[in-house]
């Protein structure tokens, strides 16, 4: 909370040795943060084996009420233990930042479920008393190996989700077996036996194994003389982006083009192990679509280094050669949904739901808004608050500015996934008393146009995005173009009520 108030929810772009941190090697063999984490992983196998603090953790864990009757000052040893996690914590967030090139308010989010499950797959019980830095350490490589050759295998964005969730499953499951046997409970009869574990090692190499067969075997039948195109998308979980995946897997499919798709979930550092990924497999072109404009260009740069074409889709990275980005006029859509809110409320105040912070395409379509609706003194913005692209978060958000200001009579939403989070906590006042205009022109959207709860949307053209950023992915490849070039504007519209459905028969 602090980090968003601090940085007004906006990333804060890195230069310098910070950054050398995140993208350098020693001696350009062995990167820094591999270097850090092997130096971090050292001293705790020294803490925890070699000195009194870790002993004692090792006792507080297995049972406070003892060590504390043993003589161990349990709450000093505990203010110490978390003192010790806060400071990887924040030398996770340093290195984060640095491999990144700029620090992410919201970074990190949800990785603690991560760092659970390195510990207990490396062999650390939940009720705690077990475990160790190597077995921590190992549990770490096997998530990570996960992720990236799932990814390397072009293994949807949401079976990896399957899988990673599965193996924490089991990971968990073995543990609740180990401390029924450990207290003398029974348990499944095949949990219960002692070779458990060096069953599920084996079968756990014997996984690795048979992924990095797959992804070779992978790589020699892709070699097949087809442009290999990778395209990294900031999240499939948004009908915008489904769209704008099938139409660049239509073009390439058209064009005989190898295209490989990766889904970032909305994570920038999920983003920047795609990309490193792509040049790894030494891809012809890559087309990203950035999770954060900043956050991107080291890998951006890290592709021009390898001599690849990057083309941006739909938002454009802040850095870094690009050949060209493709995307809708992101500024002239949002002086059209200023005009157009203007001319459906007449005055009065309003209310704004403001895109992913960070993005280009949530600053440009704030920044289109903003310089129209000042033209229109009759109307005031009341609130302006970002809901990330997310339909839950803006439904949340409207509810709290609908109770702060229930006089508002209008709203503009930078996505139609907010516009449809707004329209569900305005209820019925929905395009009655409160006038909604989205953008984007998702079929959900145009829907919502058509039944009169959005007053109107202003209209991209996914397929058609994802459609030129392949072609000119194509292009470049062929004619070896690193850029940089101009942008490739695809064009927005204003749908209402009365021409959603000659828009629809138009696409």
């Amino acid at each position: 909370g602090l980090a968003l108030v601090i940085s007004d929810g906006r990333p804060i772009g890195l230069d310098g040795w910070l950054t050398e941190i995140g993208s350098g090697a020693l001696f350009g063999v062995l990167p820094y943060p591999v270097l850090v984490m092997l130096v971090i992983g050292l001293i705790t196998a020294f803490v925890l084996r070699r000195t009194y603090a870790g002993r004692a953790m090792y006792a507080i864990g297995g049972n406070d009420e003892a060590a504390r009757l043993s003589g161990i000052k349990v709450t000093r040893q505990r203010l110490l233990i978390y003192a010790m996690s806060g400071l990887f914590a924040a030398v996770a967030g340093i290195l984060l930042a640095a491999r990144l090139a700029s620090a992410q308010p919201e970074a990190g989010t949800g990785y603690e479920l991560d760092a659970i499950a390195a510990v207990v797959i490396g062999g650390a019980s939940l009720a705690g008393g077990v475990g160790s830095a190597l077995g921590t350490f190992v549990g770490a490589l096997i998530l990570a190996v996960l992720r990236n050759g799932l990814n390397l295998l072009d293994v949807s964005a949401f079976w990896q989700q399957v899988v990673i969730g599965a193996v924490i499953a089991a990971a968990v499951l073995f543990d609740t077996a180990r401390q029924r046997r450990r207290s003398g409970k029974r348990g499944p009869g095949l949990l219960r036996s002692p070779s458990v574990r060096r069953a599920t090692a084996a079968v756990t190499a014997l996984l690795v194994v048979a992924a990095g067969w797959a992804i070779y075997q992978r790589q020699n039948a892709a070699d097949d003389g087809r442009l290999k195109v990778a395209l990294s998308v900031s999240t499939l979980n948004n009908p915008f982006f489904v769209d704008l995946r099938e139409g660049a897997q239509q073009e390439a499919d058209r064009l005989g083009v190898d295209l490989r798709v990766t889904d970032a979930s909305e994570d920038a550092s999920q983003q920047a192990n795609a990309v490193q990924n792509a040049i790894a497999q030494n891809v012809d072109a890559i087309v990203v679509n950035p999770v954060d404009s900043d956050a991107v260009v080291p890998s951006v740069q890290a592709a021009n280094s390898a001599q690849i074409p990057v083309i941006g889709v739909d938002r454009a990275p802040s850095a870094g050669n690009v050949v060209t980005t493709v995307a809708s006029d992101n500024v002239a859509g949002g002086r059209l949904a200023a005009q157009q809110l203007a001319e459906q409320v007449g005055s009065g105040p309003i209310a704004v739901l403001e895109g992913e912070p960070g993005t280009s395409a949530a600053r440009e379509r704030g920044q289109g808004f903003t310089d129209e609706i000042r033209n229109h003194p009759g109307i005031q913005v009341v609130a302006s608050q970002p809901a990330d692209f997310d339909r839950t978060k803006a439904l949340d958000v409207m509810q709290n500015i609908a109770q702060a200001h229930p006089e508002i009579r209008g709203v503009f939403a930078a996505n139609d996934e907010m516009a449809l989070g707004a329209i569900k906590a305005l209820g019925a006042r929905a395009g009655t008393d409160v006038k909604v205009v989205g953008f984007d022109g998702t079929p959900e959207g145009l829907e919502a146009v058509k039944a009169g709860t959005e007053s109107a949307d202003v209209a991209q053209q996914p397929k058609l995005l994802g459609k030129a950023a392949v072609e000119q992915a194509v292009r470049a490849a062929r004619t070896h173009d690193l850029g940089p070039g101009q942008p490739t504007n695809i064009p927005v519209q204003v749908v209402t009520k009365d021409t959603v459905e000659a828009f629809l028969r138009g696409q």
